[in-house]
């Protein structure tokens, strides 16, 4: 009996690890990269994102707003590698109040909030009443090269 159930096993563990992966669930995408800013939100109120920096660069844990730079530079660390979406934000190298943020990248799409202010506690990423959201389409190198923000 005991000999059945391990050849029965052994047969069907192939077939169970050879099985697709369902449509529905998407592997996450990496934030890393260079975004263009098409969607802004302040504090529950949809802004204009013509007149603010178009392109924004994500490489681990540095966030430049606009061209990579040190007065650009801000700081997105990951408090807890358990749950890589939730961040701190803050501006320089050693601000000692970051303001609570989210990120998510789901293919060519990312997604940005942080907090009005550092007590702020946000649990997910969209328009709200204590949240600045961003919303950004990833640039590639087949895209024209962006002109200065007005």
């Amino acid at each position: 009996m005991c000999r059945a159930v391990v050849s029965l096993v052994l047969l069907l563990c192939p077939v169970v690890l050879a099985a697709p992966v369902p449509k529905s669930v998407k592997k996450a995408s990496s934030p890393d990269g260079t975004w263009k800013l098409v969607e802004f939100w302040s504090t529950g109120t949809k802004g204009n994102a013509q007149g603010m920096t178009a392109v924004w660069v994500l490489e681990g844990e540095a966030f430049y707003v606009g061209p990579k730079n040190e007065s650009n530079y801000w700081q997105l660390t990951i408090p807890d590698p358990s749950k890589p979406n939730v961040r701190k934000f803050a501006h320089g190298r050693t601000s000692t109040s970051p303001y609570p943020a989210i990120v998510q990248a789901e293919g060519d799409t990312l997604k940005f909030c942080y907090g009005v202010d550092s007590s702020a506690e946000i649990t997910e990423c969209g328009p709200g009443k204590s949240v600045y959201y961003y919303v950004f389409t990833r640039l590639t190198t087949d895209d024209p090269p962006a002109g200065p923000s007005k």
